[in-house]
């Protein structure tokens, strides 16, 4: 699945599309990855869209939530619908990103 290693051999940048065992927007075409590797690039792409499509859902509805519990309709504190966004804003910057732990809302326990 996702390979630290892969992305580090081939500078994987966002702004690389990926069809079936095609690649394109890849800049070093002697350096373009084998198969194998290009299917692990494709994995690694995938996840990274689909961890920045979840919070991009996210982030509305925290703004959401936060002027629900202002106007005193929502649950949870400002505070930490504030924090959460935060860290929502903060998630793709991750060190492990996008293998890390999730944000966890405040309606959801955090």
């Amino acid at each position: 699945m996702y390979s630290e290693a892969i992305i580090a051999k081939f500078g994987y940048k966002e702004g690389l599309s990926f069809s079936g065992d095609e690649i394109t927007g890849w800049p070093y075409a002697a350096q373009k990855p084998s198969s194998e590797e290009l299917k692990a690039l494709a994995s690694a792409y995938a996840k990274v869209q689909e961890e920045r499509a979840w919070r991009d859902s996210e982030l509305p509805r925290a703004d959401i939530e936060i002027n629900k519990v202002q106007d005193g309709m929502g649950a949870g504190l400002v505070s930490e619908w504030r924090a959460y966004r935060c860290l929502l804003r903060d998630y793709p910057a991750q060190p492990d990103f996008p293998n890390g732990v999730r944000p966890v809302a405040p309606d959801n326990g955090g």
